[in-house]
C-alpha cells in the first residue's frame, strides 16, 4: 500500500480552497526492526529503596535474590546461621 507525505502548510492550503500542485513522496510501506533502547549519559536514582538488617547475629548462609529483582513483603529475603 503507498504511504503519502504532505507538509502541514500545504494542507492548510488545501483545506482552505486554494487549488495547488505539489510533489508528493511515495513509498511501500515495509516491515523494519524498531530499535526499543535510548543511550544516554546521566544518574539512575530509584523511586524507593531500603535498608536490610538482621535483629539477629549470625552468619548469612542463604540469599533469595538478585540485585534488581522485585520482592514483597513476608519474602524470606536471607537466612542466616545462629553463632
Amino acid at each position: 500500500m503507498p504511504c503519502f507525505s504532505i507538509t502541514r502548510q500545504k494542507w492548510k492550503a488545501v483545506e482552505n480552497g486554494i487549488p495547488e500542485i505539489f510533489p508528493v513522496t511515495v513509498t511501500q510501506v515495509k516491515k523494519e526492526k524498531l530499535e526499543d533502547y535510548v543511550s544516554v549519559i546521566g544518574t539512575l536514582v530509584p523511586f524507593r529503596e531500603v535498608v536490610v538488617g538482621s535483629e539477629t547475629q549470625g552468619n548469612l548462609t542463604e540469599v533469595h535474590f538478585e540485585v534488581g529483582d522485585h520482592v514483597y513483603a513476608g519474602n524470606c529475603l536471607q537466612e542466616l546461621t545462629m553463632n
